[in-house]
């Protein structure tokens, strides 16, 4: 018993089993990503995102509205987040700016016990002439 523990202790201090994301995070989702600017109207649309995970890192690709861009992140089980730069390439919000430039500084991934995925991204919009808060909420499955 007392070599079944430590043998236990050994792992969990290498890395071992629980120490990394949860492997299902990998893979195609798809949902709906829903655009919070202060002051507006949310607007919603369908959205694909895919992940990669090994270890305790990850990468999400697909995160801007054209299907462009990437973000790694850290975590461990089923909850990962991010911080640092990455802009997106201007997209008309219709009712909002017919050209706006999205930069996510932070953001959060986490999967609930029906492997629903839940990924969100704060930063900046700006465009027409204002640069606002934005909040970006994707929701969805494989």
């Amino acid at each position: 018993m007392k070599r079944l523990i430590v043998a236990l202790a050994a792992g969990i201090a290498l890395g071992g089993s629980g120490s990394g994301l949860n492997p299902a995070f990998t893979g195609a989702w798809n949902g709906t990503t829903t655009v919070t600017l202060q002051g507006f109207a949310p607007y919603s649309y369908s959205a694909h995102v895919n992940i990669a995970v090994s270890g305790s890192t990850g990468n999400i690709t697909q995160v801007c509205t054209d299907g462009s861009g990437s973000i790694s992140f850290q975590g461990s089980g089923s909850s990962a987040q991010w911080t640092g730069t990455a802009t997106c390439p201007p997209v008309a919000l219709p009712g909002i700016c017919s050209a706006v430039t999205l930069t996510y500084q932070s953001g959060s991934l986490s999967l609930n016990t029906a492997n629903t995925l839940t990924a969100q991204g704060t930063g900046v919009a700006s465009g027409c002439g204002a640069s606002r808060p934005a909040t970006l909420t994707f929701v969805g499955s494989h």
